[in-house]
């Protein structure tokens, strides 16, 4: 889903004069500079509701913080009803307006201090010494990936990893589909409790950009 709006994306700009030179911040080939410098396309599974089923119905564009919105303001009115196509070109669906306080989308947007995986976190580097799990790497990695995402560690109080799936009808980390340069990486569902409340989306590690890493709020 998310590679079938990025090329939906990249099209509409390419057929626009004044985005000219805009196509390495939409489609995320960024040669040179900030690699984070570019458009997240992130799925949003349905869930938060006991009758959600897991499924991906909608999807979200995300500029990162500082950016003006402009880029994703054009790909708002441009792609609405357009049709995304599979690698085969075959269509699959057609683009709606998404509202943030929809249902099965306004829990993305909120605000906690408590956050669970929907889909996995992708790990950006090995965590085994000599073919064992390194419970220190392993939490190096993830301060690391946290960090890169805009949550240093002095607002991280506590996180635990595990591979089967924290959110009902979801898979376990180790079955989602994943691009093939992010398979030999570790994944986990992750859970991770802030000192201080944090609005989301809240994205982490290296597969954030396609929608990997995606966190939803821990209700009591």
């Amino acid at each position: 889903m998310a590679a079938w709006v990025r090329h939906a994306a990249l099209e509409a700009i390419k057929r626009e004069a004044k985005w000219e030179g805009a196509g390495e911040y939409v489609s995320g080939h960024v040669e040179n500079g900030d690699r984070n410098r570019r458009l997240s396309y992130v799925p949003l599974p349905s869930v938060g509701h006991r009758h959600t089923d897991g499924k991906i119905r909608r999807v979200a564009i995300l500029e990162p913080s500082g950016e003006a919105g402009e880029v994703v303001d054009f790909l708002q009115r441009t792609l609405v009803g357009a049709e995304l196509l599979d690698d085969k070109g075959v269509a699959r669906c057609q683009l709606a307006p998404l509202r943030e306080s929809g249902p099965g989308v306004s829990s993305y947007w909120a605000e906690s201090k408590r956050w669970k995986t929907v889909s996995p976190v992708i790990l950006h580097g090995y965590n085994s010494v000599r073919g064992e799990i390194s419970l220190k790497k392993t939490d190096q990695l993830l301060a690391q990936a946290f960090a890169e995402s805009g949550y240093p560690a002095e607002i991280v109080k506590e996180v635990f990893i595990q591979q089967a799936p924290l959110v009902a009808n979801t898979p376990a980390a180790k079955d989602f589909w994943r691009a093939k340069h992010l398979l030999k990486w570790p994944c986990y569902h992750v859970g991770v409790e802030f000192h201080v409340k944090v609005k989301g989306p809240v994205l982490v590690g290296i597969g954030r950009h396609y929608g990997l890493g995606l966190f939803v709020p821990i209700v009591d």
